[in-house]
């Protein structure tokens, strides 16, 4: 049995990235199309644990091992950008729901 060379993403991270990145794409729709899915918490929900889980995936690539300080730092800086771009249409997608909140009260 090969044995294996540092440690890899546990399933967890892995598969809620994936629902995770899914969803973002959907809240990206929506705010495009203005059509609101879901609730608004849910949407924060999601636009509070995407980035988390991103850096838990990038926390866990770095203690496998095989990258170099620099290499990590690099990619961390560019995961932040990357991040923010994707999850800025979700903020204000958030934004959406507050303003339709405060038009149907009056």
């Amino acid at each position: 049995m090969p044995t294996e060379v540092g440690v890899s993403s546990p399933d967890v991270v892995i598969y809620s990235l994936l629902i995770l990145d899914f969803m973002v794409l959907i809240g990206s729709f929506g705010y495009a199309f203005k059509v609101k899915f879901l609730n608004a918490k849910t949407w924060l929900f999601i636009a509070i644990t995407y980035p988390i889980m991103l850096f838990a995936e990038a926390g866990f690539d770095f203690y496998a091992g095989g990258y170099t300080v620099d290499e990590m730092l690099i990619h961390s800086l560019l995961l932040l950008i990357v991040t923010g771009v994707f999850v800025a249409p979700l903020i204000m997608y958030l934004d959406d729901f507050k303003v339709s909140e405060t038009t149907s009260n009056n």
